[in-house]
């Protein structure tokens, strides 16, 4: 079962990365923790987020030769969710941060800072 899910995976991030015009492998920067590798792939007019972050597909809402700027909104019942991704390429970081608008007004803001590199 471990072997099929792997497999699985593997043809995934295959495929992304043959449809990909760019891909970045980026790394959080918090020293006290483990380090969590993502990888973001520029398709089009869309990044898609696959890694230790989560995975998902993020509308580009600003392309420029500093980089990207990315977000995902969702609803989940009575709940807002909206996630965003900047994605420096010339300083080679990124920034994910994402809020949850609660019911019971206990929102939860969580961001993550790293450093990126360009895999092609």
């Amino acid at each position: 079962m471990r072997f099929n899910c792997f497999i699985l995976v593997f043809i995934y991030i295959f495929s992304l990365n043959l449809h990909a015009n760019e891909r970045y492998v980026c790394k959080n920067d918090n020293e006290n923790s483990i380090k969590l590798i993502t990888n973001f792939y520029i398709i089009d007019k869309k990044i898609v987020m696959s890694g230790a972050l989560g995975n998902g597909e993020y509308k580009i809402l600003n392309r420029s030769e500093n980089g990207f700027l990315a977000v995902n909104s969702s609803f989940i019942g009575k709940e807002f969710g909206l996630e965003s991704i900047l994605i420096n390429t010339k300083d080679k970081s990124f920034i994910y941060k994402t809020f949850i608008n609660r019911e019971n007004n206990n929102n939860n803001i969580v961001e993550f800072r790293g450093i990126c590199s360009l895999a092609n």
